[in-house]
């Protein structure tokens, strides 16, 4: 995975544990500078897991447990 670094947009904002953010230019910096020669493993491997939790299937499947 690669690090997610962004300023607070509405729609990571319900991402916190896999997103890094930077409200100011500094901060964004000090992300950037953190994370260029790779991340927490425990970042990484909540990435994988959000991923792997949002695919079209996943989504299907709690559709239907809702039905």
């Amino acid at each position: 995975g690669k690090p997610i670094i962004s300023t607070r947009l509405p729609g990571l904002l319900k991402f916190p544990e896999v997103v890094f953010f930077g409200d100011t230019s500094e901060e964004f910096s000090l992300h950037i500078e953190h994370n260029i020669h790779g991340m927490d493993a425990s970042v990484m491997s909540k990435q994988h897991a959000l991923v792997r939790n949002s695919t079209a299937s996943s989504f299907m499947n709690s559709f239907e447990k809702v039905m």
